[in-house]
């Protein structure tokens, strides 16, 4: 029997034709504290790619623990996850994170280039805008850049690709759609960083709204 965080994977490996087990070591105690929402952030996601990239063969995912012989107040959790995938060569696995590790806020944000406003009635509107982003959704976000709940991250960002659709504000609603679309996907590795780019959206709209 599946525990239920691991059943939509074991049914998805076997409509695949693989062969997925679940391996949790003896040291594992029955009952751990933890963020709930990093658990399945990060292995889970992992384990949902291996089988997503693995055309024949098996998953094994493996659930461990452990507990520091200097220190017993601490102990780590930790999870392996094996394929027979193809895999990836040695000399290419530091370009996985490369792209995003280099990428700053100030360069994703060069992927929202703001509008020419020169209009008073323009001008007027996206103050309005402005506005409610500084004081209602700014808050919002900060919660969310800390806690990256996934679902509240998709509801956040739709919301913004609405507000940029009303208020044909183009650089907000093309960030919304990134972050939605990465929140979905768990991709955890492009999100971190698009999610940090927003309060320089309202710099940026400030500043256009100033000149």
């Amino acid at each position: 029997m599946w525990p239920p965080s691991v059943l939509p994977y074991a049914n998805t490996a076997r409509i695949k034709g693989l062969e997925f087990s679940l391996e949790m070591e003896k040291e594992l105690p029955s009952i751990i504290v933890l963020d709930r929402v990093r658990l399945r952030q990060i292995p889970m996601n992992i384990t949902e790619n291996a089988i997503k990239f693995t055309s024949s063969g098996f998953v094994k995912l493996t659930a461990g623990y452990r507990q520091f012989e200097n220190e017993k107040r601490f102990s780590e959790l930790f999870f392996i996850i094996e394929d027979s995938g193809i895999g990836i060569a040695p000399d290419q696995k530091r370009l996985i994170f490369e792209r995003f590790s280099q990428q700053k806020g100030e360069e994703i944000l060069n992927l929202f280039p703001p509008p020419k406003c020169d209009t008073p009635m323009a001008i007027e509107k996206l103050k309005e805008l402005l506005t409610l982003l500084s004081e209602e959704m700014l808050g919002r976000w900060e919660y969310l850049n800390d806690a990256l709940i996934m679902g509240n991250i998709q509801v956040f960002a739709e919301e913004i690709v609405e507000l940029g659709q009303t208020y044909g504000y183009a650089p907000l609603r093309v960030w919304g759609e990134a972050v939605s679309k990465q929140a979905k996907t768990f991709d955890m590795v492009s999100l971190p960083d698009t999610l940090k780019c927003f309060p320089n959206l309202i710099d940026q709209l400030s500043r256009l709204v100033d000149t």
